[in-house]
């Protein structure tokens, strides 16, 4: 595949990153205010605990550099090199000075087939990383990368490939987002209103139900109370960073490990370490366990609390600031107490911390969990199992189509496969 090299700054109408200056809050605001960290694994991730401002401040930013569909995203500190692309026709977000913006010339460049080929250019823009204290991608070094374009119509050809793919790992995700609130819903209307079914058309507090006070709260007379030690094995993670990862053996959890909705996930970043290595059998990870974030860089602390269930049949080794949760009664309605809004926001009302959030195990373990009987938290998890299964496979799915994806991007990018014979 015959190709030219060009620097990016040749192939872009702007390079530049976004806001410099200070801009004030505004919890009314209708816009939001983005950093680096809202950037990963390709994804522009925006929650509704964002910083948000008013359109007035929006403007501002947008008149120095304006967000426009298929503007190019690169972090250029933190995890530099994480990027995204804007698919966006209406932009409500705009980005601090941590995210490079390019602005690709569609008279030279595809801007998925920029995206993609920046991807495959890591090693490259990690040789442009400068910075003795912070380690910064600087706008003048990024303008320098090379990116090597055959034609345009080899290009769209190349793009519809890999674009294929992300479409479908895009649709697996938001089919979670939307499996997660179900689950939520499920959860809220047994457990918190009280109105689980007793019969084909009835339900427990609307058909009288009768309650009592347990340790404070207000439950169904055939429910108790405990703490969640009480009817959980806990367990916190060793700091297995201090004596060095290995090349291979048991993934280490760590905190980019457990998603916002609660999933247990594979990244780019995992990390390994012998199994014979481990120092105690405690911090094994198995099937079934459920692994908690206990600290949170954001003030928003929308990680801080999230819960995972590992749900292959595999062994993990549990990394600090990580908590598992090995429970001894229905692990799906653990799984849900664990991730529901009230159990998350009485975790943030006791987390320390100035700069980084974190609870300590005692915040967890005092944690008051209302346990319905048996019989009961076996009919919920008959009815939410479903919901975590099909979650846990788009998971699984994603996985393999981001591996394949992977896999095609650099034999794609070098002419090594014969675009004529592939279909997705």
């Amino acid at each position: 595949m015959e190709t030219k090299k060009y620097k990016l700054s040749e192939i872009s109408l702007n390079v530049t990153d976004g806001e410099h200056g200070t801009i004030k809050d505004d919890i009314n605001g209708n816009y939001f205010l983005l950093s680096c960290k809202n950037i990963k694994n390709g994804f522009i991730n925006i929650t509704s605990n964002e910083r948000k401002i008013n359109e007035e401040s929006f403007n501002k930013v947008q008149k120095r550099i304006k967000l426009e569909k298929n503007d190019v995203l690169i972090t250029t500190v933190g995890t530099i090199g994480e990027m995204a692309i804007i698919e966006d026709e209406n932009i409500n977000y705009c980005f601090q000075r941590s995210v490079g913006i390019i602005k690709p010339n569609k008279e030279f460049v595809n801007p998925y087939y920029l995206y993609y080929s920046l991807q495959n250019e890591l090693v490259q823009i990690s040789t442009l990383i400068k910075g003795a204290v912070q380690k910064c991608l600087f706008i003048n070094d990024m303008k320098m990368i090379e990116i090597s374009l055959p034609d345009l119509k080899k290009q769209n050809k190349i793009v519809k490939v890999l674009h294929n793919i992300d479409r479908k790992i895009k649709l697996n995700n938001k089919i979670n987002n939307n499996l997660y609130e179900l689950s939520q819903k499920i959860y809220n209307r047994w457990f918190v209103d009280f109105e689980y079914p007793i019969s084909s058309n009835q339900t427990y507090k609307s058909n009288g139900g009768s309650f009592k006070e347990a340790d404070g709260l207000v439950v169904p007379d055939n429910f108790r109370v405990s703490k969640l030690d009480e009817i959980c094995d806990c367990q916190n993670g060793h700091a297995f960073y201090k004596e060095g990862y290995d090349d291979s053996g048991l993934m280490v959890i760590d905190l980019g490990n457990v998603s916002l909705q609660g999933n247990f996930i594979y990244t780019s970043a995992d990390k390994y370490i012998d199994r014979n290595r481990i120092p105690n059998e405690k911090f094994i990870v198995k099937k079934n366990d459920l692994v908690m974030i206990m600290t949170d860089r954001k003030a928003t602390m929308d990680l801080l609390g999230k819960t995972a269930k590992i749900y292959e049949d595999k062994e993990y080794a549990l990394n600090q600031r990580i908590y598992r949760i090995r429970p001894t009664i229905n692990v799906n309605y653990v799984y849900s107490f664990l991730n529901s809004s009230s159990t998350l926001e009485k975790l943030k009302g006791v987390a320390l911390g100035s700069v980084q959030k974190y609870v300590n195990t005692n915040h967890i373990n005092d944690l008051k969990i209302v346990v319905p009987s048996a019989e009961i938290m076996s009919e919920y998890s008959k009815v939410v199992d479903p919901v975590f299964k099909r979650m846990e496979e788009n998971i699984l799915e994603n996985r393999n189509l981001e591996i394949m994806r992977d896999s095609l991007l650099p034999k794609l990018m070098n002419g090594e496969i014969d675009l004529d014979n592939i279909e997705i």
